[in-house]
């Protein structure tokens, strides 16, 4: 899947001072980090994967089709959606003399058909994508060999383990790639996931104990310095 994110455009005719505008990103998105945005100036919804943030589309339509979306900010709405066609899923389809209108389980929403939208629907418009929804999500601890620094992260299994490291250990440790990486005696290769890396995580289908406390502690990556300027 590319990874575009919300262009600067969708924000043109918005108040700067009126909605939380995303930094600059790309890649995946926790679902934790999609929870916390979770009002009307600061929505992202996903939708099949895609995290969508909403903030400015919802700053020029203060309307009852907002509702919905304000209600439903931070979570996931792929279930409003049709996996095949992409098109909101109609559970009424009345016929009038010049369109038909479309119903939502709960309320129609922004850009429904009938609802007056003459462009392109925010599901289907690029611009407001600033992500990808990481799915399957592990703890995973990070040692710094040279200092000692311990640091626990969720990571995706299945994403190439660069992308922590570009993404979210750069905040940790500017110069993380000076350092060659393992995981119980064995090389980790970043290019590849920790699935990849035969790094087992355990997970809720395992034969393991109920209780937190009785479970496997999560892997534990070790960094190690390397002294090559040139990473520096």
């Amino acid at each position: 899947m590319s990874q575009p994110r919300a262009r600067p455009e969708v924000y043109n005719d918005v108040d700067a001072r009126e909605v939380a505008r995303p930094p600059p990103r790309g890649g995946f998105i926790l679902p934790d980090d999609l929870q916390r945005h979770c009002v009307s100036t600061d929505c992202w919804v996903s939708v099949y994967g895609r995290v969508y943030d909403l903030s400015p589309l919802l700053a020029l339509n203060r309307n009852q089709l907002a509702v919905p979306l304000i209600e439903n900010a931070g979570s996931d709405i792929s279930h409003w959606f049709c996996p095949d066609t992409m098109q909101p899923q109609a559970v009424a389809r009345v016929r009038s003399d010049t369109t038909e209108v479309y119903k939502h389980p709960n309320t129609p929403f922004l850009h429904v058909p009938g609802s007056g939208c003459t462009g392109t629907p925010w599901w289907r418009d690029a611009r407001y994508i600033v992500g990808e929804l990481a799915q399957s999500v592990a703890p995973v601890y990070f040692l710094n060999t040279l200092t000692g620094q311990k640091t626990a992260l969720h990571i995706p299994i299945d994403k190439p383990l660069k992308l922590v490291l570009d993404q979210q250990l750069k905040g940790a440790n500017s110069h993380a790639e000076a350092y060659t990486w393992s995981c119980r005696g064995r090389a980790v290769d970043l290019d590849k996931s920790l699935t990849q890396n035969d790094i087992h995580i355990v997970s809720d289908s395992d034969d393991v104990p109920c209780d937190p406390a009785q479970r496997p502690p999560p892997p534990t990556i070790l960094l190690h310095f390397e002294d090559d300027l040139l990473a520096i």
